[in-house]
């Protein structure tokens, strides 16, 4: 089965193989979901300038990174969608989007035909429990309109569905809706208990045993429908010792001294601000805030500081994985952003202990886990003494621009874990 797991060798110490930056673009959406993993909504207005986000883009594509997924709230309501769209493509990204489906109009059509590789639309299941989660009825009719003008237009897509303990019945539905609809693949993401998924959902929780359950589903599934890729959003308790591998300090790997040697994926959230591997962390393993220069030359010290963090969230989430003896399949994400929570908790409230010699949550030191806007003070104060941004352009040249869009295939995996709108 095509999951999407840790364990290569050549991939990162996390789940995804290509380093990508998710983008979360807004927090503007049409809709108000009960499971949404932010607190998206139409009253919201916050988002990402395109300016500030061309800069930042340009400065993780040095980093080592090549896939931009766009999420929002909704990615198709923000102004500047199709500039901000061909700037990525321009720097060399391979372009994935994810929608909820509601606004798959002609005009957005034809920008996402001109710039993506391939486009994620939610369904969180058969049609009443779509609807009751969305707040709407005839909200997955909507999506079938949507998901007929993508067909017509030939842009590839994938049918992405958020699953909470409820909606796993609705997995074999989900398969064939999306043979039905002509999507090239069906990626399952588990609920995460953050934003308002963290009050509003609490009797969709996933249990350890429905993780296994999705897992055993998605293999049955995959044979059941052999031209549909499954991308699952789940980690076996085998690929532990390949993350802890990748996660010890002393293994030298090519590219490790750029920011996608450490962290992979990065989240740019809608107000700018850099956070490692999930969306939700604990504001200790923020990598910069919403005010950073990506081009300050200081950005060296700032990798060079959250190096040993990362390494002990990702230890100390190993092992709390290790101690659950109801765990063998498990959300790595998830995992890493709950214990992100522990240890941000007890390292404010006993800031002297390190996480190697805890019991029970494990604290990070608190001279890692510091709120990272100080480190920048200090970044900021090293860079004026070092120049400002260097005169270089990163744009990637016409010709490597026209090879990556021809060689894009329509079995191009969406990039990280949904928006759980």
């Amino acid at each position: 089965m095509r999951e999407h797991t840790p364990a290569g060798a050549s991939a990162p110490a996390g789940l995804l193989s290509d380093p990508t930056v998710q983008v979360h673009l807004s927090l503007q959406c049409n809709l108000r979901c009960e499971h949404c993993y932010s607190t998206s909504g139409p009253a919201r207005r916050e988002r990402m300038s395109r300016r500030g986000l061309q800069h930042r883009l340009e400065r993780l594509r040095w980093e080592g990174y090549t896939v931009a997924s766009f999420s929002g709230g909704e990615p198709l309501l923000h102004p500047e969608l199709p500039e901000i769209l061909a700037d990525a493509r321009a720097l060399g990204y391979r372009i994935t989007l994810i929608t909820n489906g509601t606004l798959l109009e002609a005009r957005r059509i034809e920008t996402l035909a001109r710039f993506a590789c391939s486009i994620g639309v939610s369904v969180e299941g058969a049609a009443e429990r779509h609807d009751a989660l969305r707040g709407r009825a005839g909200r997955l009719e909507k999506v079938a309109q949507g998901l007929a003008r993508l067909r017509e237009a030939s842009v590839p897509f994938a049918i992405s569905h958020c699953f909470t303990r409820a909606s796993i019945q609705d997995l074999p539905w989900l398969a064939g809706f999306a043979v039905d609809q002509g999507a090239h693949a069906l990626q399952l993401h588990p609920l995460t208990m953050v934003g308002r998924a963290a009050y509003a959902c609490d009797a969709l929780r996933l249990r350890p045993a429905d993780l296994d359950r999705v897992a055993l589903i998605a293999a049955l599934l995959d044979v059941r429908y052999p031209t549909l890729g499954f991308q699952v959003d789940l980690a076996q308790r085998s690929a532990l010792v390949a993350i802890e591998r990748r996660a010890a300090p002393g293994q030298a790997r090519a590219g490790a001294d750029r920011l996608a040697g450490l962290a992979n994926p990065v989240v740019l959230d809608a107000e700018g601000a850099l956070w490692p591997l999930a969306y939700g962390m604990h504001d200790a393993q923020r990598l910069a805030p919403a005010s950073f220069e990506l081009w300050d030359p200081s950005i060296e010290l700032q990798k060079a500081e959250a190096t040993p963090r990362l390494r002990r969230l990702i230890a100390a989430t190993c092992r709390s994985v290790r101690r659950d003896a109801r765990t063998g399949t498990f959300d790595w994400y998830g995992r890493l952003v709950q214990q992100s929570h522990r240890l941000g908790a007890a390292c404010a409230s006993e800031p002297g202990r390190h996480a190697d010699h805890a019991t029970g949550p494990d604290p990070s030191a608190s001279t890692e886990a510091a709120d990272s806007s100080s480190v920048w003070d200090r970044s900021r104060m090293l860079a004026s003494t070092w120049g400002s941004r260097p005169q270089r352009s990163m744009k990637a040249s016409p010709a490597a621009v026209t090879k990556s869009s021809q060689t894009a295939s329509r079995s191009a995996p969406i990039a990280g874990p949904p928006a759980s709108r």
